[in-house]
């Protein structure tokens, strides 16, 4: 099971890569940086299912940092590392997630405003929660961002969306799960 996990990572990355690759081609980028960001938020319960059987998880914490590399004037390639906290029967682990994102940018009131909606795939894992034990997963992330400009370097951010544990688990356990809410916000530098 975790190899059909891993192999199915590589090829949807492979995918990604493919979009991503005419788009990032284009050279109409200057005059614009790549960016840092650090993220903190909440991160809403959902449903995980197990072998066939529903499970409910209880609300979390969840925080990660990003890079976003211009590709085009309106597009970034980025690469995000994420944890999410899973509370599931009173007990608490965290998810540890690494992706590749492709966000679109919408630029408003002169560039102080940026929107940049995103979707991205990422390779999840998890230790041991009571008897499932440690477990990994295809997961994707899709969700708006918004960053307030302060200065060149500087900008506030918020984002809102939704993330699934598409497909995974362990020799033992077949798992997914999701959508599971996010809203974070922090710091874009």
């Amino acid at each position: 099971m975790r190899s059909m996990v891993k192999i199915r990572c590589l090829v949807s990355i492979v995918i990604l890569c493919a979009i991503i690759a005419p788009v990032s081609s284009a050279n109409d980028i200057s005059g614009y940086k790549g960016t840092f960001n650090l993220k903190f938020g909440y991160y809403g319960g959902g449903t995980m299912t197990v072998d066939n059987s529903e499970y409910n998880t209880d609300d979390g914490l969840c925080f990660g940092g990003g890079l976003d590399f211009p590709a085009t004037r309106d597009f970034y390639i980025g690469v995000t590392f994420d944890a999410a906290q899973i509370v599931l029967w009173s007990k608490s682990e965290y998810l540890l997630n690494a992706g590749l994102l492709l966000k679109k940018r919408f630029s408003m009131n002169e560039g102080r405003v940026l929107f940049r909606p995103a979707v991205g795939i990422g390779y999840a894992m998890i230790n041991e929660v009571l008897w499932v034990d440690e477990s990994s997963y295809l997961t994707l992330q899709v969700f708006n961002e918004m960053v307030l400009v302060a200065s060149d370097r500087f900008g506030m951010l918020w984002d809102i969306g939704l993330f699934w544990a598409l497909s995974g688990g362990n020799d033992e356990h077949d798992i997914s799960g999701g959508p599971f809410l996010m809203m974070r916000f922090g710091l874009s530098m």
